[in-house]
C-alpha cells in the first residue's frame, strides 16, 4: 500500500468514518480495530514529518473523540454496566469518548458516564 501523505489521509478519514459507524453498530470489536488502525495511520504519517500534519491529525482525533497522546493509560470497569448487567466492561481513556459535561469516559456499549454517588452527570449524548 502507498505510504503517502495524501493516502494516508485518505486511509485515516476512512478509519474515522468507520469507527463512527461501528460505535453507532455497538460492534466492540470492530471499535477496538478501527482505533488501531487510526492510531497507526498517525504514526505513519507523525515519521513522514511533512509541516503542517500535526493540525490534520489533531483535528482527526477530534473528529474521532479519541486522543492518542492521553496523559494516562487510564482503565476501569463501566460502573453502569457492571451494577445492571453483572458485567465487567472495561472503559479505555484511549479509546472511548470524554463526556463533555463530566469529562469522564463514556462507556461504548450503555452510553452512561459519571456515576450518580459522584453527581451523576445530566449531559444528555
Amino acid at each position: 500500500m502507498n505510504d503517502s501523505t495524501d493516502s494516508l489521509m485518505v486511509q485515516l478519514g476512512t478509519y474515522v468514518s468507520d469507527l463512527h459507524s461501528e460505535r453507532d453498530s455497538g460492534n466492540t470489536t470492530a471499535v477496538r480495530g478501527s482505533t488501531i488502525k487510526i492510531f497507526i495511520a498517525i504514526e505513519k504519517l507523525r515519521k513522514l514529518g511533512e509541516p503542517g500534519i500535526e493540525n490534520a491529525i489533531g483535528m482527526a482525533l477530534d473528529r474521532a473523540h479519541l486522543d492518542l497522546d492521553a496523559a494516562s493509560d487510564y482503565r476501569n470497569v463501566c460502573w453502569h454496566c457492571y451494577r445492571e448487567e453483572g458485567t465487567r466492561r472495561l472503559v479505555d481513556a484511549r479509546t472511548e469518548k470524554t463526556c463533555p459535561g463530566c469529562e469522564w469516559l463514556i462507556c461504548f456499549h450503555c452510553g452512561h458516564c459519571r456515576a450518580p454517588e459522584f453527581g451523576g452527570c445530566g449531559t444528555v449524548l
